[in-house]
């Protein structure tokens, strides 16, 4: 009879996997549940940043057809997996995850002096700015944060207090984990090790803001 060699399945991951950005989630001690204190001003979840050597990766999968899993119920074609070795990565539900490898481009409208934040962080790079008025914006009038993806104008021309303009840029896509939280804890059957995590990545956050 075969046997499961956690070994194997961890060369597999180093040789086809990619590093990532992790942030492991925590209840905020702000809010005491006990005394129904709830203060809805703050996050009622933190993450911390983890750090990973270079030499850990995770591996990502993407389904290729819709089927039912017995564990994440229905899946759609498209959505990502992630496997993990639980004694490098021992990632939990609503842990956040940054694929840093991968940079994926949006465009979004803006409302200058009122909605000068993008979507999405991290920002790579901003890729264009346009508005109706100028056309594309120089790049020398404006400067963007890429932690908190803040836009700031200056000089001009740029677009007016209350103009719209569009804005193309570039970041690191941002998903959470929704994988069973058991699947990390099988032994393999002979051996010291645990066999690999699997679990969902959503790229909405549960429960809340994206």
């Amino acid at each position: 009879m075969a046997q499961l060699d956690p070994e194997e399945f961890r060369e597999l991951i180093h040789d086809e996997g990619e590093t990532i950005l992790w942030y492991r989630a925590a209840p905020n001690p702000a809010n005491n549940p006990g005394t129904n204190d709830f203060d809805e001003a703050v996050d009622d979840t933190l993450y911390a940043a983890v750090n990973l050597s270079n030499s850990v990766k995770v591996l990502i999968t993407q389904a290729q057809r819709e089927y039912t899993d017995r564990d994440f119920g229905a899946v759609q074609k498209g959505d990502l997996f992630l496997t993990t070795m639980p004694d490098e990565v021992r990632i939990g539900t609503m842990d956040k995850v940054i694929l840093s490898n991968r940079t994926w481009e949006t465009k979004e409208r803006h409302v200058k002096g009122t909605d000068d934040t993008l979507q999405f962080m991290p920002v790579v790079s901003v890729t264009e700015i346009r508005d109706e008025a100028h056309g594309i914006i120089a790049t020398a009038r404006y400067t963007v944060d890429l932690a908190t993806g803040t836009i700031t104008f200056n000089g001009t021309p740029i677009p007016a207090t209350e103009a719209t303009y569009t804005v193309t840029y570039l970041y690191h896509p941002t998903f959470w984990y929704i994988g069973a939280a058991q699947s990390g804890n099988r032994p393999a059957p002979g051996f010291g090790e645990a066999l690999p995590q699997r679990g969902m990545l959503s790229w909405k956050r549960p429960g809340g803001e994206e």
